[in-house]
Formats: structure tokens, sequence, C-alpha cells
């Protein structure tokens, strides 16, 4: 990443090559990597296919394997730690990788193929919504929930790419196509749209210990664990409300709000924006182009309530559609990188357990300006909080690894347990050999403890810290844009023409002290 910020040069093509050849434990999170790395440096061929290799091992993953990211259990990770098991992408890193692939496509001419990714993060994100809001739904069944979702998605991933095949449930608040009289303009209760987070049933039975006399370690193990895995997230719990779903993503709704009515799809595109207003209301650019496209497709009841909750931003709206010769330029704005795991010990007698935490304090997104010459264009506004969307899911996956870990903490005591016996039998019976066995076995294991226990920091480290957005129409002709994030001295200058119907898309990541600047649309590097 250091490479990144300074802008030195990288060669993406041998990037991660050991690891991606060599099939390791990490290949996805290689991928990811690569894939995302590539692009920032304006390689986007060799993104795509890095991305490509990654949607291939999860199409390989989830038609032949049942097991949510996070829910697996082996040898290793009983015996060693989690890092003996495969890295598996979590839906919040394929949903972006899906939005990533639609930047190469753009970037490089397609319109089209742009558009069947954002069909497909569309169909994932509320299929696995679909799958959270079933009666009753409890979370050990997050083992299928996004399983499924992904499963349903490659099965019917032609009638998606095709636009032919919608998903059989809108989420609470969404309007029914054929009944448009729908109250959905008050964001629902976190209770109504989202899985609520329920006490952990403990399984330990699921996954016995080497004896039947160790389960009831197992189970002190399990609750010892638990309860410093939910004090982790009570400290997080600030951070936490600003991700209520580590599935709908309002920057991707919004992302593709844009290319559905790019491309004329107006009701898709409503829907994706009025989602995106639902997670995030506070968004001036979610509320406005919710309220144009309900104009344009005349959704009368809904643009009463819009009218009524957002004043101003309806008149807004009035007065953007009274321009003439205008086109539409949207910046998409991505800053910092995503916050990396932390490893935190919790101490259980002889020795101790590893487990994962996020470990940040919140920092209120500086906004992107944007000046023209004829004064403020505007400012971005935050789409995502990329960081509370990770730290939400660590939380939902967290079941799973208490179980691997209580496992490991029951064989572990197991194994000392028995250099303790050991050691109190040849005291008493005065046998110096089984006393220095059993001190032996006590000592080796306390060692292989404090050298094997590391818990898995593994993340795609690449995703931004954060991504806002601004949306605005201007006459049309060519623009001398100033983007300057605020309270900084960092600026880029860029030539931008707007063009009357037409839609500009442009990309900014700021990552330390250095702006990446790249137009995705229309395209300029349909030659790379």
């Amino acid at each position: 990443m250091r490479s990144i910020e300074g802008n030195q040069p990288i060669d993406t093509e041998s990037l991660y090559q050991d690891g991606i050849e060599g099939k390791d434990l990490s290949l996805e999170m290689y991928l990811l990597e690569k894939g995302r790395i590539s692009q920032l440096e304006g390689n986007y061929k060799e993104s795509l296919k890095a991305f490509n290799g990654e949607i291939d091992l999860l199409k390989e993953r989830e038609l032949n394997d049942d097991t949510l990211p996070g829910a697996d259990i082996n040898a290793g990770s009983v015996l060693v730690n989690d890092n003996l098991l495969p890295y598996k992408a979590r839906l919040f890193e394929i949903e972006m990788l899906r939005l990533y692939q639609a930047y190469n496509y753009l970037a490089l001419g397609s319109m089209e193929g742009a558009l069947v990714e954002v069909r497909i993060s569309d169909y994932l994100m509320r299929e696995a919504e679909k799958n959270r809001n079933l009666i009753n739904f409890q979370e050990e069944k997050f083992r299928t929930s996004e399983t499924a979702a992904y499963k349903k998605t490659f099965e019917n991933q032609s009638l998606i790419e095709s636009g032919k095949l919608e998903n059989d449930y809108l989420p609470q608040g969404f309007p029914d196509k054929s009944l448009p009289a729908n109250d959905l303009l008050t964001r629902p209760d976190e209770t109504e749209l989202y899985l609520a987070t329920e006490p952990i049933d403990n399984p330990y039975n699921e996954y016995p210990a080497s004896s039947d006399s160790s389960h009831e370690n197992q189970n002190y193990y399990f609750n010892q664990i638990e309860d410093a895995n939910n004090q982790s997230f009570e400290d997080m719990k600030d951070i936490l409300s600003k991700a209520n779903s580590s599935i709908l993503n309002p920057y991707i709704l919004y992302v593709s709000g844009v290319l559905h009515e790019m491309n004329g799809e107006n009701d898709d595109a409503y829907i994706s924006y009025k989602q995106a207003l639902l997670l995030m209301p506070e968004n001036p650019y979610f509320r406005q182009d919710t309220i144009r496209l309900a104009i344009i497709s005349d959704k009368e009841y809904d643009l009463e309530k819009l009218k009524s909750a957002y004043p101003q931003d309806y008149m807004q709206v009035v007065a953007t559609n009274a321009l003439k010769n205008k086109g539409r330029l949207v910046v998409l704005y991505e800053e910092g990188w995503a916050p990396g795991k932390e490893q935190k010990f919790i101490s259980l007698g002889a020795f101790a357990i590893a487990y994962p935490i996020y470990n940040f304090t919140w920092n209120e997104p500086a906004p992107l300006v944007i000046d023209s010459e004829t004064g403020l264009l505007g400012t971005t506004s935050p789409a995502c909080y990329m960081g509370a969307m990770a730290l939400r899911a660590l939380q939902e996956e967290s079941k799973w690894r208490i179980i691997r870990q209580s496992a490991r903490a029951a064989f572990k005591a197991g194994v000392y347990g028995s250099g303790v016996t050991a050691a109190a039998v040849g005291t008493a019976s005065d046998n110096s050999y089984m006393q220095a066995a059993g001190l032996m076995t006590m000592l080796l294991s306390q060692a292989y403890n404090n050298l094997s226990e590391n818990a898995d920091l593994r993340s795609w480290m690449t995703l931004p810290g954060n991504a806002q957005i601004m949306s605005k129409h201007l006459p049309n002709g060519e623009y001398k844009l100033v983007f300057s994030p605020h309270n900084s001295d960092l600026q880029l200058k860029e030539r931008v023409v707007i063009s009357e119907n037409k839609t500009t898309i442009l990309w900014v990541v700021k990552v330390a002290n250095r702006m990446i600047y790249k137009c995705l649309w229309p395209s300029s590097t349909v030659n790379q």
C-alpha cells in the first residue's frame, strides 16, 4: 500500500504471483488485492483478469461447498490456529468486487459489461437480504444464508445478466412496481429491515472435543471467549451503528442506480436510489436523485411523501429540471484504506486464546470539494463506511470462530491437564520419571500455545475506508475542475466535458498524500 501511496511503479502482472500459482490458503485474498491494486494503477485488463479469477473460485466453491465463510473447521484450525483455513471472502467483499469489476468494464468502454456486474450485485444483495428476513431467521443459519444467495446467483446468472430475471423479493420499504401506493419513506427500525444480532447459543456439541469429560471444559471456554468477543463489539457499538447491515451497501446501490438510469432502466434505477436513501437518508444526493426519478417514473404517492419529508431537496430538483442543455456529473470519491484487524488475547488459565478485533477510532470523513472556474460545484457526501461494514461482518461470523476456539482451548487444556495429572501422580508415588514427564508436558504445551496461537487477521486491506458521492446536473460544455479534500493542501486539476443528456462518471481516490483520478465514463482507455 505504501507503493500506491508514494506513486511508486508496481509490476501488477507479477503481483502475488507465487501465492496465486501455488494456490496458497490466502489465494482469494491475493486475487482481490491484485485486482484492486491493478485497477488503481490503471491496468484495467490485469484487474479484470484477477477479479475473474476470484469469481471462478467463488463459483467453484459455492456450487460444491455449503460452508459460510468463517464457518469452516478442520484439524489445523483446532490444533493450531485459524490461519490454516483457506481465506474465504465475505459477502460485502464480493459485492465490492462486482462494483470494481463494473468500474473495469466502464474504463474499458463496455457499458454492457458494467451493467452485468451491477445486475449481479443487485441480485446478490437482495437475495441475501431476503434470506435474512425470513421469519424466525436464526444466527446458525448464516451458514446457508449467504451461500444460498451465491448459489442462486450462479445458477441464474445468464438470466440475471440479460436483465430478464428479477428478485422475487423486494426488501421492506421497497415499492412493489404494480402497487405504487406503498408508504416507504420513513426509515424502518433496525429490527424491521435488518437481522437483529441475537445471543449466540452454545453449539459446542456440534464439534466435540477429544473426550466426553472435555465437553464441560469446551462449554466453559466457549462462554469465556464469547464474553470477551461480545465485549470487543460492545466497545465499538458506536461504529457498528454506522452500518446496520453487512449486506446492503448504499454506495453500490447508488452506482447501480446511476448505470441503470444511463441504460434507460428507470424502474431499476429508482429502486436502487431508494434503497440507498433508506440506508443513508442523510445523503442529499440520495434524496435528490430519488425525488428526480420519482418525478420521471410517475411515482405519485412516493413523490408526495418525498416532498413532505425533504421539501428543500424537492425544490432543488425542480430547479435543476428547469435547466436546458444539461448533462450529469457523478463523482465517486474513495478515501483511505479499510482498517486492519488486530489480535487480542484472552487468558484461560495456563494458556491464552487469540481472536481478531477491529480497534479503530471514528473520524467523520472529510468531503471532497469540487470547484470550477465559475465557483463551487459541490462537495461529496458519505455513501458507505467500509470499516463499519467490515466490523459488522466480523461480528456476524464470530459464532463459528468461537466454536473453533473453544474446541482448540479444550484440546490444549486436555494436553496441559494430562501433564498436571502425571506430575501429581509422580509426586505422590515418588516416581521421578513420571513427575518429570508431567512437568515437561506442561512446559511444552505452554510453549506450543505461545508459538502457535495467532488470530486470523486476513482481510481485503486495499478496500477504501469510506466512499462518498456527488451528483450534479450542469450545462453542457468543458469545465476546468479542481478537486481538493476538505482541510487539505492536496489539489487535483482536470478538464472535464459535460455532454447534453449524457452522464460523466469520475472516480477519485485519496490514499495518504496521493490523489488518483480516473474518468470511468465516457471511457478514455478503450485501447489499453
